[in-house]
Order: structure tokens, then sequence, then C-alpha cells
């Protein structure tokens, strides 16, 4: 069921509007807000939808584009939504339509006037006649769409529709193109001013409230989504870049290539090179630096004043390096000279604030062997007193550093860079490497191994390609791996006697799973490898908030760090994650995840001495060699090995609607011919036994296949999906939308020289096993006659939402 997701703040998000004493009009944007409370409305139709956003805009609320992963109570929204969340409505921002314009007349243009809409006018609309018609236009689709389709086809209106074309125009800072039709209104993050304005006195208004927010018939109730011209991102930068580069060159600018790159510091990706702009206005608002740049007056570029490096905006544009677009600005806030302190045999002195959390600290670090002593100060008295304990001139001004986690670096103190590197290699990092020790040097280890992870070759090999990778490229692999079994398996010991000694104990972090909620994780940045104990996330009532995070920190190359006191600030991504648990199902893996591989669940203790594993660390030096010296092959190591555990975990954690797509867009023949009956068949359901000659049938049929690939028709896909599911909508056009919200395509094609609706698909089955079906069809043959599918009874399907609005066919 859709889901609107509305924000309320501890003041009214509205514009407010007032006269000057000469009559100027005087307009007060909306305020800057940094707390929220959410609240989420399902609706099922457009007059659902008309009704939520009335009554938020009545209470003076906004709307965010995309939904809230958990409930907001009075807190900042950073990371609360899921950026590529699929959404089930599309929202036209229309700001910069022509004189005698209507936002009606722009649908009809667009071919959008025939969909049920809502008509939400702006703030403006009314008082400042200038600008036009101005207006947020609410439509709801058939099917849910993901933002970055979104935004392509936001894109390709822009481009494509003569009308909007000719509006397209340079932004202020001569970079990007400014849209007419707002392309960021795809963005789940996204919020949507929607409550009326305050009027001061003196300031009166064209438009009545009773019809600020107007719901407007046009026939169909939703946006037919395979309708739509969607492009991909490739095609719409390269023809924006065209259009760019030919307003760039009509307004006397040079025509370039626009590169992107990500900033170290922030990991952000950013324009290279960009032009330089002015600055024609700076304010600062709560930990934020605002400007207005070549004119402008909307006040859509800001960087963090704890960040900036990086000028982000609000307009839609890349970011753009402060040294680049503000040279002038960028030189009178950074002073860009080393500073020395004192160096006293070999150590070197450090009194500093960490730029990003706007911390202090005080210690030394030995240059020779990169030994480092930090300790957190409370203040200015505390930094100076340090010093003059060690003989060190007392701070007029406080010198910054910024602390990272850098595994791929060996410098400890960067004074030129300004940095202070927390990661530090290990003495088995940095032992000779041609030493050449194998497995078999380290008898213990692989008992370990083979306790806690399984005796499956294939299965070891992959794990000790994955541990190599870390131990030696020291980044993120994008994967990670649940190891479970009974009490006593090993799971400990080689996590604290084999893990932590080769990574180093500080840059490990091992968490118990009730950790995980825990809002604060300053850890991630400076961890290589995460463990988290007695990991089992389906009994958390976050369970899929937190999936979703682990999603997050397992992939993605940018992380946001929140720690206690401090701003959150993104960082580069450097952890590998394991989960270690005494149940059977430590994590949630959905079909077609590849994030999780699964070791065998180990079921019999490991009988281990502690003399024994006393005996670990000697082997350790061995166990490292092997790591240094065998192929670490980093392909390898980001995907998942496909075992027989990892299939059992994830049909553990799937309903049989998913797990019979998935098994379908596999191929996978074992799975519907398990679910032939085995015994007497009149001892299973009649609808069961009026469908179970023809699915036998359909089922040799894949056995006979030439080169395993089957052309099936709808109605075939549907009597799987009936036999191994039961409940399934007899209407082919909502049988076809649920498989298309499942991931299951069914599209025209030609089977016996007809075109029907159907899907091919290329059948998998184990060598063996087909040589044993085979043979049993050979020794028990149906006579071969034309296959007939017998129709399965309707039934509602209350999992299809808003079937009504399915296309035919």
């Amino acid at each position: 069921m859709p889901i609107l997701t509305f924000l309320e703040a501890d003041k009214p998000l509205v514009k407010s509007y007032s006269r000057a004493a000469d009559g100027t009009l005087i307009k007060e944007s909306y305020p800057k807000v940094w707390e929220f409370t959410s609240h989420d409305v399902p609706v099922n139709t457009i007059d659902e939808f008309y009704e939520a956003l009335r009554t938020a805009a009545a209470n003076q609320w906004c709307l965010l584009k995309g939904n809230v992963l958990r409930p907001l109570r009075t807190e900042s929204r950073a990371g609360s939504t899921d950026p590529n969340a699929p959404t089930w409505f599309a929202c036209l921002d229309f700001d910069h339509l022509a004189q005698g314009v209507s936002v009606g007349q722009a649908l009809e243009v667009l071919r959008l006037h025939n969909v049920d809409h809502i008509v939400q006018y702006s703030a403006s609309h009314g008082i400042e006649l200038e600008r036009g018609e101005t207006a947020h236009v609410f439509l709801m689709l058939d099917a849910p769409m993901l933002p970055a389709d979104l935004k392509n086809w936001l894109t390709t209106l822009n481009l494509e529709t003569s009308a909007l074309t000719a509006q397209l125009s340079l932004t202020r800072s001569g970079n990007a193109l400014s849209w007419p039709l707002d392309i960021t209104t795809c963005q789940n993050d996204k919020l949507l001013y929607i409550a009326p304005p305050v009027l001061e006195a003196g300031v009166k208004c064209a438009l009545s409230e009773q019809t600020r927010i107007v719901l407007v018939r046009g026939g169909a109730p939703a946006v037919a989504v395979t309708e739509l011209v969607v492009p991909s991102a490739a095609t719409c930068k390269r023809r924006a870049t065209i259009h760019l580069n030919w307003l760039r060159k009509a307004a006397g600018l040079e025509t370039r290539r626009f590169e992107y790159r990500t900033n170290d510091e922030t990991g952000l990706s950013c324009l290279v090179r960009a032009d330089e702009a002015q600055i024609t206005g700076l304010k600062k608002e709560r930990g934020y630096t605002y400007f207005n740049l070549n004119g402008g007056n909307s006040w859509g570029y800001y960087h963090p004043d704890d960040s900036p490096e990086v000028i982000r905006n609000f307009k839609g544009e890349p970011n753009y390096l402060t040294r680049d677009l503000l040279p002038k600005y960028w030189s009178d806030i950074v002073d860009l000279s080393p500073r020395d302190e004192k160096i006293e045999k070999n150590r070197q002195f450090l009194t500093f604030r960490d730029f990003r959390t706007a911390q202090y600290y005080n210690g030394w670090v030995d240059l020779t062997t990169g030994e480092l002593e930090l300790a957190r100060a409370s203040g200015i008295k505390q930094l100076n007193d340090y010093r003059e304990i060690n003989d060190l001139a007392k701070l007029v001004n406080i010198p910054d550093l910024r602390l990272i986690h850098d595994p791929q670096s060996l410098t400890r103190l960067d004074l030129e860079a300004n940095t202070l590197n927390l990661f530090r290699p290990t003495a088995y990092m940095n032992q000779t490497q041609n030493l050449t020790f194998g497995m078999d040097r380290c008898p213990i280890i692989q008992r370990v191994l083979d306790s806690c992870v399984g005796k499956d070759p294939g299965l070891q090999e992959h794990l000790l390609n994955w541990i190599a990778c870390m131990f030696v490229y020291r980044r993120s692999l994008g994967t990670s791996w649940a190891l479970h079994g009974t009490f006593g398996t090993g799971k400990g010991v080689l996590i604290n006697e084999v893990l932590v000694p080769l990574l180093g104990a500080e840059n490990v972090s091992i968490k118990r799973m009730s950790e995980l909620d825990d809002k604060f994780n300053v850890y991630l940045e400076r961890s290589l490898l995460v463990v988290i104990d007695e990991a089992q996330i389906s009994e958390s009532r976050q369970s899929r908030t937190i999936m979703a995070d682990l999603k997050n920190y397992i992939t993605e190359p940018v992380i946001t760090i929140r720690q206690m006191h401090a701003a959150a600030y993104q960082a580069l991504n450097h952890t590998n994650w394991i989960f270690l648990s005494n149940q059977a199902d430590p994590v949630n893996i959905e079909p077609g995840d590849r994030r999780f591989n699964v070791g065998e669940y180990g079921a019999t203790k490991l009988e281990i001495t502690s003399e024994e594993i006393s005996r670990i660390r000697s082997e350790l030096v061995a166990f490292a060699s092997y790591l240094h010296n065998r192929e670490a092959d980093e392909d390898r190591a980001r995907t998942v090995y496909l075992n027989q555990e990892r299939r059992d975990m994830i049909a553990a954690g799937t309903n049989s609607i998913d797990t019979t797509a998935n098994a379908l867009r596999e191929g996978n023949l074992e799975f519907f011919w398990e679910a032939l009956p085995s015994g007497d068949i009149g001892s299973v359901k009649p609808e069961i036994q009026a469908m179970h000659d023809s699915y036998r049938r359909l089922l040799h049929d894949a056995l006979r296949t030439e080169n395993s690939v089957h052309r099936l028709s709808r109605d075939e896909v549907r009597l799987l999906f009936a036999f191994n599911v039961g409940d399934v909508p007899s209407s082919p056009a909502k049988f076809t939308r649920m498989m298309r919200l499942h991931r299951v395509v069914i599209e025209p094609m030609k089977i016996h020289g007809t075109t029907v609706r159907g899907m091919e698909i290329k059948w998998q089955a184990p060598n063996e096993w087909l040589k044993e079906r085979l043979s049993e069809l050979q020794a028990n043959a149906l006579p071969q006659k034309p296959l007939r599918i017998v129709s399965t009874p309707p039934v509602q399907n209350s999992s299809v939402p808003n079937e009504s609005s399915a296309p035919t066919g």
C-alpha cells in the first residue's frame, strides 16, 4: 500500500509575505529546520491522497517525497530515507511557466491531462503575479518506480518537450542546467512544501485558500508506468551535456567536458574544475554557511561550517569543490601552511582540534615507529596545560588536524595534508613477504576453520581468499560472512585468536547485535573488520531498519558517521563484516542479494584445549605468510559463494510468492519438480489435483527441452505459480502486474508461430539429477499429446494493491 510521509517541525513550515514602508513586497523563505517528527498516512487512491495533503497543509507540515526508514520523533532526518526505495507517486514542480500558460495547459502538452491529479499551488501563486502559475502536480503511478528512473523521465520531459526545452537556461554558477520542470522532485529525501503562506498586513493573494489544493479528474486513476519514456542515465547525461554546452556557447562561455570525482575528505562526487563564481550574499545559520552566487537570491548554495571543502546546493546541480568555485573564499578560511610542533626523541607532540568533529586532542606520535598516544581534551585550557608540561608555547589559535582512518596509507602524520592517520599496520602486515609458508604449517587454525566454517573446500577457499584480500588490500570488499553453529564450534576462536591479532585490535570492532540499534557509529570509520556477535536480526523489532543500514555499511563506498556531541559527517568506508550466531538465521537474506556468504552450520563442538589455543599465536606468522603469498582475487571476494546453506537461509526469510518467483527467474527446475506429490494424489487438495496432470506434463516438457531453453506462455507461468503458491489472480492483467511486482517479466513472444505473452526460461539443474529424471521419464513415459492448461479458480489477491488500474493484455 502506498504511504505518504509528512514532516512536522517545532515551527510552521510556511513562507511569509509582508510589505515594507515603501510598499515593497518582502518574502521570508521557509524556515531552516533540523529536527522533525514524521507522520505516515497510507493512501490507496488519488482521493485519499488529496484528503491527506489538505490535512497536512492545514497543519502546516511538509511532504517528504520518500518514506522514513524509522519514525522520527523530534530528531534530525539525516540518513532516515532510502535513496533507492521505489515510489508510487510523481511530483511535477512547475516553477517557470510562461505568462498566460496554465498548469492544465502544461499537463496537456505533456500528455498527462487525462490522468487524475492534484494541483497544489505554491505559496507565491496569486501574490507574485509576475511569475505566472507555479504549482506542484501530484500523480499516482500504477506501479512503483525507482527514483533514478523517475529522474530520467523528468529529464526527458525537459529535453523532449519543446515548450520546456525553450525555457532551459544556465544556473547562476554557469556549470549546470536550470530545469523548468524540476528534476530533483524524484529524490526520496526531497521536502515538498504544501502549506499556504502567512500574509502580513498589506499583502493580498488572488487565490483563495479553498482553491490552493484542488483535485482534477482526468479519467485514468494513475499514470501507466509502462508507457513512460525512461532512457538510461548515461543517455540523459549525454543529452543534457550537449544542451548545457550549447547554452554556454550562447552565453560566451567555453564548451567543455564535465567530469566528476569523489572528494577524499567528504566522499561526495564533485564536478572537476568548476567555473569560478562570485559571492553576492553570505549568511550563517545553525552550523551552515549559505550563499547567493552571481546575483541569485535563493540561498541555494551552502556548506557545513565544519566541512567547507565542498559547496553543495538544493538546486539539482552537482557538488563543487570550494577551491574551484570560490577560490578567494577558500583561501580566506583555510590556513594551508603546516604547523611545526616540538619533536623530542622522535616524538612529535600534538595539540589540535579535529576539523570534522570540533573535538580537542593532545598527545604524541613517534615518527619512527608510528606509535601514537592520543587523548581527548575538554577545551583550550587542557590543551595549554599539556603544552606547558611539555615545555611548549601557549596556544593562541588552535590548529586543525583531520583525524582519518586510512588502511591504504602507512603515513601517520601528514602536515601538508593536515591529517593524522589512526590506522597502524600490524607486525604481521609488515612481515617480510619472502617467507613461503602454507596452510600445512597452520594445523590448529585449519581445525578451527573446518569446525566453524565447514569442510567444503570451495567454501573454505572462498573465505580464505576473502580474508587474504582484507589483509593485503585493506579495503571494503562489498561482501560479508555469516558463521553459525552450536555453542563452542570455534567462531570466537577464529575472531579473537586469529583475525584480531592479524588485523590489529584497534582495527577490529566486536559488537553485540543489540548495539546495532545505537545511532552512534563512529567505530565504523575506524574499523577494517566489524564482528557482530550473537546475531539474529529477525528477532529485533527494528530488523528492517537494521538490515537496511547493514546493506549500506557493507557495500557503500561512503557512509555517514554519527558520534555524540558532534555533527554527522561522511567518511570513506573500509569496513568488512562477519556475523556470528548460535542460531540458524543470523541475518535476513533476500533472493538476489549479493552481500552475504554463509558458512555451514556447525552442529558439533570443537574439541580444543587452552594449550592448543595459545599455540595459535605461533602459527600466525605462517598464516600471515600464506595470506601474503597466495592469490588474493578481489573480484572473487566481491562475489558470494552460492551454497545450500545460503539458499536455506534465503528460503527461511522469504514468503512462497517470492520463493517461487526467485526459482522461476533462476530456472530452478528442481524446485518445481519437488512440488509434485510423491504419494497418492488423492491425499492432496482438490485444486492441486485439478492442476496435477497439466503441471506434471509442463515439467516433463521442461526436461525434454533442447538446450534447456523453454518458452512458457503466461497461462503456463500462472500454472507454475498456482500449483506452488495457491492464491494467484485469475485475470491476465492482474497476474501480469503481480509478476512485475516480483520481477518476473511477462512480454510478447512467439510460441509455435503464434504471438502470445509469456517468458523465456533457461532451466538449470545438476547433470546427474537430469539424467535420473529423464531415465524415470523414459520408464514411465506419458503419451505425447498437446498440453492443456487447466484454468485456476478465481482468487482475490489482497497482496496486489490498486489492481483496478492494471493495464490489460
